[in-house]
């Protein structure tokens, strides 16, 4: 593959999961905490004092994401503070979905060297809950998520081999539970193929694609990011009437995610809708 395919190639896959990490959803049975926005400020020191000394429960990793927006100074340091991750499933894809929002939304001004110190720290607590519990989808979705940011940030432009496992690890979710985090299988895989070269050049499939994308919005329609994805497709497709009518419904749904998930989702909404 020529270096300015292979370069295309993954910035594809960061334009195709890269935001993916904006919802609050957070185990296999689709509890979650509830999102705190005005956390008291002594729970605030404790957890920010747990972050630096890396060591944690999985109920502290619980408060840590219901309180994430409020921790970005100390989870900025987070991965570099040699975290002591007890070989725990658990605490495994936690610390996983962590370092995907930290790589997004906590370290997005920093340098591609520190992102990508938090993607692959990702990467590998995924590969390990993998090991642990296969037959569980939060582990493939979140080294898919991980993996993508990782290659990336690092400069691994050139193996077509880590696209496809990247594709693997989401077609195993999908095969699981594809409702996980709100159809994030589907629309993860759903924007992947849509958006990647096509044969010969790579594995993309806008067909298979957007049919995805459209199972991800028929599985969690009150879902915003659904909605953007499937409209994003339907704008590029030339079907910029179906698009209004997705972004329509993106407007109207609630916000079910996180505060800088979704400032970022609206943003990319408001960017569509000038568009079309």
């Amino acid at each position: 593959m020529a270096q300015e395919e292979s370069s295309s190639f993954f910035v594809a896959i960061v334009l195709a999961i890269g935001s993916l990490t904006a919802n609050t959803a957070w185990g296999q049975s689709d509890t979650q905490p509830t999102m705190v926005e005005k956390p008291p400020a002594a729970a605030l020191q404790r957890l920010s004092s747990l972050l630096a000394s890396g060591v944690f429960t999985v109920g502290d990793l619980e408060q840590i994401w219901a309180m994430r927006a409020q921790l970005h100074g100390s989870l900025g340091e987070f991965t570099r503070a040699s975290p002591e991750i007890h070989d725990n499933f658990l605490v495994l894809f936690r610390v996983s979905q962590l370092c995907a929002y930290i790589g997004q939304y906590v370290l997005h001004k920093s340098t591609p060297e520190r992102r990508a110190e938090a993607y692959s720290l990702g990467y590998q607590v995924a590969s390990r809950a993998i090991e642990l519990e296969p037959n569980r989808v939060e582990g493939h979705y979140w080294f898919a998520i991980n993996m993508s940011g990782y290659a990336v940030e690092d400069g691994h432009l050139k193996t077509l081999s880590m696209g496809r496992r990247i594709l693997q690890a989401l077609d195993n979710a999908n095969a699981i539970l594809p409702d996980y985090y709100f159809a994030g299988p589907l629309r993860a895989r759903g924007r992947l193929l849509y958006k990647m070269p096509g044969f010969p050049i790579s594995f993309g499939d806008t067909k298979k694609g957007l049919s995805d994308l459209r199972k991800a919005v028929e599985r969690s329609p009150e879902t915003r990011l659904n909605q953007l994805f499937l409209a994003e497709a339907l704008a590029d497709s030339g079907d910029s009437n179906q698009a209004k009518e997705a972004l329509f419904r993106a407007r109207g749904a609630p916000e079910l995610m996180g505060i800088a998930e979704e400032a970022k989702i609206t943003r990319a909404i408001a960017e569509l809708e000038r568009s079309l």
